[in-house]
């Protein structure tokens, strides 16, 4: 981990969207590959000067706003949470990109430079960083996990959608069979998004993170079925499921 010392940023600088009472709300962007991925952090408002801090992951055609009661909650209890937009991670994405440019890959890299540009910044307990995510956000989450090791502390994954490998190799059996431009419940997407995951086995990429890994799934997820979690959980070496019974995809 890199030291904690006077070289790391401050929020000086940030715009604040919203002031709680236990919690402020700052706006805050990062770069990847000169495209601006846009987020909202929610810091808590204690005199600690530092926090445990989750970096939380939006699903496939969503957006960073459907993740931020999340991060509210955790901010509620003592816990940074930023929220962002992948780069063309929907059609109304606030981050720069197209959904014709996105895949699983291209989230893990937006996902690596934010928490490579938060961990900048002298609010973050360096000993106390988070993953979390939600379905696509969720295996991207998972990903970049085993990428980070011991830069990351713990993973909670909520409903993520492993299957999406499987899924690309459902509709296609090679990359020429893939077309130039395709939708995915009703999202335009390029053949970058599904080339970059036909070769790919979910459970030869993760399981290897040691930290504590959360997975809560429903029982009755059709998009994303649980038995990948049930799979999942059996890798990790220190991992728990949360099982919804009646939950779908999202609860």
């Amino acid at each position: 981990n890199p030291p904690v010392n006077e070289q790391r940023q401050a929020l000086d600088s940030a715009a604040i969207l919203e002031e709680q009472e236990n919690y402020t709300v700052y706006e805050l962007t990062f770069q990847r590959d000169g495209l601006q991925i846009y987020g909202n952090l929610y810091l808590p408002n204690t005199d600690d000067q530092q926090y445990p801090t989750a970096v939380i992951a939006h699903g496939f055609g969503s957006s960073y706003s459907y993740m931020a009661p999340y991060a509210a909650y955790l901010a509620e209890q003592g816990v940074a949470g930023y929220v962002f937009d992948f780069c063309g991670g929907s059609t109304g994405s606030r981050s720069d990109g197209s959904t014709l440019d996105m895949s699983v890959l291209t989230e893990v890299s937006d996902m690596q430079a934010v928490l490579d540009g938060i961990t900048d910044y002298s609010f973050v307990d360096l000993e106390q960083v988070y993953l979390m995510g939600e379905s696509q956000g969720g295996l991207v989450s998972a990903l970049l996990a085993e990428r980070a090791g011991e830069d990351i502390h713990g993973l909670i994954m909520l409903y993520p959608a492993l299957v999406i490998p499987d899924d690309a190799r459902e509709r296609y059996s090679s990359v020429s069979d893939i077309p130039e431009t395709s939708r995915v419940f009703g999202t335009p997407v390029g053949r970058t998004y599904f080339s970059d995951v036909l070769d790919m086995d979910v459970f030869q990429e993760i399981g290897n993170f040691s930290g504590p890994v959360l997975i809560v799934h429903g029982d009755a997820d059709s998009i994303a079925p649980i038995s990948y979690s049930q799979q999942a959980v059996e890798l990790y070496p220190a991992a728990e499921l949360v099982t919804l019974d009646g939950a779908g995809h999202g609860f």
